[in-house]
């Protein structure tokens, strides 16, 4: 009887597995997100609050749903 030989492939469980550069840089772009939102969307909230004729504790209501 013959058995199918499988290529050994790294897997995250496996221990000795490395994270390629792809995943670091996405991991890392990701991580930088979030911070990079909140610092575009805090000085945009006057316009915010002009644009939709909202006062200012309105608009402040808009960080919760963004967050």
């Amino acid at each position: 009887m013959t058995q199918a030989v499988l290529p050994r492939v790294a897997t995250a469980a496996h221990p000795h597995a490395r994270p390629t550069a792809g995943l670091l840089l996405l991991l890392g772009a990701l991580t930088a997100f979030g911070a990079m939102s909140i610092d575009l969307y805090l000085p945009s909230l006057p316009a915010i609050g002009t644009a939709l004729r909202a006062d200012a504790a309105t608009v402040q209501h808009t960080m919760s749903a963004f967050f």
